[in-house]
């Protein structure tokens, strides 16, 4: 077996950056406090849980990971989060907000992980929506203090 032994990888051409297939080349995040409410049926709205990055390459795959903080005030409420990108719907994550029993109050965290493959290198913006899909009761991101994190991971391709 072979062995490498380097004190220093320097790009060839200034400016184009060191690529590795499979490795984290960037990382942003944010966090979220503010409540948003969703109380018309059938209705998606943004919940302000968004962030954006400016991948290095056009092979990189973007790595979305998402904490939300979701709650509802009825028990007949339930919904869905859909992850956004550049404001046009990327996917919807089918019943992540399901809530059964009857318990009007319910918060829970939803976690969100999905792999984009943007194949730009200009800004690109991800925001997560929520849908309220239940006539009656009311859908919140971030209730009772929670809070909402993303992160954005750009992955060399």
């Amino acid at each position: 077996m072979s062995k490498l032994y380097v004190n220093e990888i320097v790009e060839a051409n200034a400016g184009a950056g060191v690529a590795i297939p499979g490795h984290v080349i960037q990382v942003v995040q944010s966090n979220y406090t503010t409540l948003v409410t969703n109380s018309t049926q059938n209705a998606t709205i943004a919940s302000g849980v968004k962030q954006s990055i400016t991948p290095k390459s056009t092979s990189s795959k973007i790595l979305i990971m998402c904490d939300v903080s979701v709650g509802k005030n009825s028990s007949n409420s339930y919904g869905e989060l859909l992850i956004y990108k550049d404001g046009s719907s990327l996917i919807q994550m089918e019943n992540s907000i399901l809530y059964t029993g009857t318990t009007d109050q319910n918060y829970n965290r939803v976690p969100i992980t999905y792999l984009d493959s943007p194949s730009t290198t200009s800004s690109v913006e991800y925001e997560i929506y929520f849908k309220k899909e239940a006539a009656s009761g009311s859908m919140y991101v971030n209730p009772d203090s929670g809070r909402s994190t993303i992160t954005l991971m750009e992955i060399a391709g």
